[in-house]
């Protein structure tokens, strides 16, 4: 692993005081200890080392993993779980998307320009013709999360009236509700947010349409939530996938999914960030067969196994299982799972 950069390191903005101390590797959140896993330590440190600055992705592996075996938006999943972990500390971790993260101290790094004037005819127009044209759904968020504003266009996509949403929250337009939208405004996203994949929207007669989303989410320097900016964009319903493949860390938690979406009956936003197995197997055995095919040098294995599907009911795949091994140490690992 990278060597740890030094400390002790101590970052405030408003109400919010986060201290790191490397030497015996604590977080303490507003006084609060704050459990980590080693990656997440090693993620935040590299990123107290450079307090208001963007350390870029290439340069974040770098630090942390010094190689990288798995897709690079992989990376956003430790600090997804980081944000979760730090509580009103996590607001501080700021995605400059294209370029990398920032951890910000102070007012002026941490916060967003406010969003723009939301009454202001000629902006909400602007969308309105916008919506017409492209058959997409424009809606604007308040400061409570509420819907304040959407688009006529979501009467000829759904069914709804634009009234009918105006003062309720939007993901209880989604029909497995309490997804990424929730949780993108409530683990602290500031600046741009995509949906990982398709959601399904409920329209007002009882049917469904596929979307994905795209907001702009404001914060103020105080890391309040100050509203948002979404838009919907109708796509085909995603096809099941007949092979998936899993990634998971050394400890083996599930850090993604491949492609993001529902697979033997799983939806990957239920399990991604938790222990996962599709034998059924235990942690403790998990590991104990992990170790073994370490000692007999096998970083690759194809095995057939028995996997658990969301009811419980058991379907034979094929996986071949990847080894990250560094050190004679598993790092990180995945399984390619057909299944055919």
């Amino acid at each position: 692993m990278p060597q740890t950069l030094p400390g002790p390191f101590s970052v405030t903005a408003s109400d919010c005081r986060l201290d790191i101390d490397v030497a015996s590797r604590t977080v303490r959140a507003n006084g609060v200890d704050v459990p980590l896993t080693p990656t997440e330590f090693e993620v935040l440190v590299c990123l107290a080392a450079r307090t208001n600055s963007v350390v870029p992705l290439d340069g974040l592996i770098e630090a942390v993993w010094g190689e990288w075996f798995g897709p690079r938006g992989h990376v956003s999943v430790h600090v997804h779980h980081l944000r979760r972990k730090l509580g009103a500390c996590g607001g501080l971790i700021v995605t400059r998307r294209g370029f990398g993260y920032m951890l910000a101290s102070g007012t002026d790094g941490a916060a967003y320009p406010p969003p723009p004037g939301w009454g202001a005819s000629t902006f909400l127009d602007v969308l309105q013709a916008d919506g017409r044209a492209r058959a997409v759904i424009w809606m604007v968020s308040s400061a409570d999360r509420s819907v304040a504003w959407v688009s006529a266009s979501v009467t000829h996509l759904t069914g709804w009236m634009p009234h009918e949403l105006v003062g309720r929250l939007p993901w209880e337009f989604i029909t497995q509700s309490d997804r990424s939208s929730r949780v993108a405004v409530d683990d602290g996203v500031a600046g741009d947010f995509e949906t990982p994949g398709p959601v399904e929207l409920r329209c007002a007669d009882g049917s469904t349409i596929w979307v994905t989303a795209s907001a702009r989410i404001f914060r103020g320097p105080d890391g309040r939530y100050l509203g948002g900016l979404t838009e919907c964009r109708p796509v085909d319903p995603p096809a099941a996938p007949k092979s998936f493949t899993l990634y998971f860390d050394a400890d083996s938690t599930l850090l993604a999914v491949e492609p993001h979406a529902p697979f033997l009956g799983w939806d990957p936003e239920q399990v991604i960030g938790s222990y996962f197995s599709l034998a059924g197997i235990d942690p403790s055995a998990s590991k104990l067969a992990l170790d073994s095919l370490v000692a007999t040098g096998q970083a690759d294995h194809r095995v057939a196994l028995a996997a658990v599907t969301s009811d419980g009911a058991v379907s034979p795949v094929m996986a071949t299982l990847r080894l990250e091994i560094q050190s004679g140490r598993i790092v990180g690992y995945s399984g390619e799972v057909s299944l055919d």
